[in-house]
């Protein structure tokens, strides 16, 4: 078709505008894929595709290697079922849609590069608008009306008018076929389902581009990981291209694949211990959308059903349970390997970069030195508590709580001393599945396992005269107790409940 020169050159600046914006068009998210549809009819307005001047075709044309200096064909037939991104030469640095400002979104440039891709060579299409395609082709390709993978179906002029249609076969399952496509001045990219009995207004037939009816071989896939149980630390699944959601996994395992080439797609974080789970944020950067917000434990980060590669992650923990532990986390990246460790808010993976992540691992890693001293006062009372996955924690003074609070942890044993001595301190302990024990300065188990349940504390001889002694305890289930005398209770026994925390007051003798 021919153009006079003032629609030429309005639609060239507008084709312009189009090309500038296409980075926006395929990031932006105008990706669409369909559900099954019985009529495939479209407005006039929808089904329109452009194409060059005919005086202009083989200037254009002649831009256009015969075959990409780089491009690796496989002999195998590869759906297109996602959009082609900038860097895909066929669809526009190698496009003679694209160079003369009628890229994408426009069925004829799509179709265009789609064929160029499929075959590997510059292929013998119209470069005209789509209802010139039918038309263009005799003597060049085999056509017919029957549906073949890799076909161009051709669609002319509807009733009403508009430029025409084409679209290129993916899938054919019976009588239903997947297409792909492109629309002037609409959608950037989808695919669709049609019936293959109703083709819709204005249908014309198929253009036999090749023989692509090899079956793929079967794609080596990795198997998922065995699941674990949900453990009370760090329990995290993702999500991987061509596989789905893994299994969950916990504590520094491995989840995703290596060797493989497949991205992580998504991932979700939780933990089995409340005061963690309420903790934990996450959040995911994803191809062509960046970095999302954060998410709660449990939530989605990335996309399912999208296609689209995590490339970086930030872990974080909140509500002060980062005053007892680190999380630790580093990914596998495409090219790169495995990462170094990275911890609390930094970023795992790469950004900017295009490299897709494949697995990650993730862990909690208690803080050694979050409390108190390593060595006793010399002048007073210290103390100090033995934690469950935590050990020993530093010496603490008179009013200072030994422990922890939120994290469900159990105090398994603590140290109570005067001017570094155990001497005058008599101290009684309910240990899980022990009972109650009496030692000087100390009481509880170490390297058991076992909780501490309940104590009572005297102060002897001397020390009595001077000093009197409170103490108050955190209890699962209950929280903090009121404060206790010398030689009284607290804590509780017959309950199986933990002590998790111990808080002294020494209140000099007048």
């Amino acid at each position: 078709m021919k153009l006079n020169k003032k629609v030429r050159k309005f639609a060239y600046a507008s084709t312009v505008v189009v090309g500038v914006l296409t980075p926006y068009l395929i990031f932006g998210g105008i990706v669409k894929a369909e559900t099954p549809q019985d009529n495939p009819v479209e407005t006039s307005e929808e089904r329109t595709g452009n194409g060059i001047p005919e005086d202009l075709q083989e200037t254009y044309l002649a831009q256009i290697p015969d075959a990409l200096p780089a491009a690796a064909r496989s002999s195998i037939f590869n759906p297109r079922l996602s959009a082609p991104t900038t860097n895909d030469a066929y669809y526009f640095s190698y496009n003679p849609f694209y160079l003369f400002g009628y890229g994408m979104p426009n069925c004829t440039a799509y179709a265009w590069g789609r064929a160029y891709e499929m075959l590997g060579s510059k292929p013998n299409l119209s470069l005209g608008n789509a209802n010139q395609w039918w038309g263009y082709n005799a003597g060049k390709y085999a056509s017919g009306k029957t549906p073949r993978v890799g076909s161009v179906v051709c669609w002319g002029s509807p009733a009403g008018g508009g430029y025409g249609h084409v679209a290129v076969v993916e899938e054919v399952n019976g009588d239903t076929l997947t297409i792909s496509e492109s629309s002037w001045g609409g959608f950037f990219f989808r695919t669709r389902k049609i019936n293959k009995n109703n083709m819709g207004v204005g249908f014309q037939g198929y253009l036999y581009l090749g023989d692509f009816s090899a079956t793929p071989p079967p794609v080596n896939l990795p198997p998922k990981n065995s699941e674990q149980p949900i453990s009370s630390g760090i329990n995290y699944e993702t999500h991987v291209s061509k596989v789905g959601w893994m299994n969950n996994v916990a504590d520094g395992v491995l989840s995703g694949s290596t060797g493989y080439g497949l991205a992580v797609e998504a991932l979700r974080i939780s933990s089995g211990t409340a005061s963690i789970n309420s903790a934990i944020r996450y959040r995911a950067h994803v191809q062509s959308i960046g970095w999302e917000d954060w998410k709660k434990s449990g939530q989605v980060a990335g996309t399912t059903g999208q296609s689209k590669r995590v490339e970086a992650i930030q872990i974080r923990l909140n509500n002060g349970v980062s005053d007892y532990y680190d999380i630790e986390y580093r990914a596998h990246v495409q090219n790169i390997g495995w990462q170094g460790w990275v911890k609390n808010d930094q970023v795992a993976g790469t950004t900017g970069e295009s490299k897709r992540i494949e697995a990650i691992q993730i862990k909690l890693v208690p803080k050694k030195s979050f409390q108190g001293s390593s060595n006793p006062s010399n002048t007073d009372f210290s103390y100090r508590s033995h934690v469950q996955d935590f050990g020993w924690l530093g010496y603490v003074e008179n009013n200072s709580i030994s422990g922890t609070v939120g994290i469900s942890k159990r105090l398994e044993a603590f140290e109570l001393l005067y001017k570094g001595r155990k001497e005058n301190i008599q101290i009684e302990g309910h240990v899980q599945g022990i009972g109650w024990q009496t030692n000087l300065g100390t009481a509880g188990i170490t390297g058991q396992g076992k909780r501490l349940e309940a104590v009572k504390i005297n102060l002897k001889n001397d020390l009595s005269e001077k000093y009197t002694v409170k103490y108050r305890v955190h209890v699962q289930g209950i929280g903090w107790q009121e404060w206790r005398s010398e030689g009284e209770m607290a804590g509780t026994t017959g309950q199986a409940r933990r002590i998790e925390a111990i808080q002294f007051q020494f209140i000099h003798s007048e």
